[in-house]
């Protein structure tokens, strides 16, 4: 199943059956890529919306908190 998500995922469709090695380098590739796209969400927010960032009453500080819940939970060890 987990085989088939990640070839599809990739755009593979001749369907060869990945190694280890290359589900773990695509795994790690796509959290980086995620990661890269959070922390950059973050800083715009921050550049752009100095004030609105400081409260969770108003949408720009409500998507900057809930994004920076995500980054952080990647960072769980």
């Amino acid at each position: 199943m987990l085989q088939l998500a990640l070839n599809k995922l990739i755009g593979n469709t001749n369907m060869k059956k990945l190694t280890k090695k290359e589900e773990f380098e695509l795994l790690q590739d796509k959290y980086y890529k995620r990661t890269d796209l959070l922390v950059f969400i973050i800083q715009t927010l921050d550049r752009e919306f100095p004030k609105e960032i400081q409260s969770e009453d108003n949408p720009i500080g409500l998507i900057r908190h809930k994004v920076d819940r995500q980054l952080n939970a990647f960072y769980i060890d």
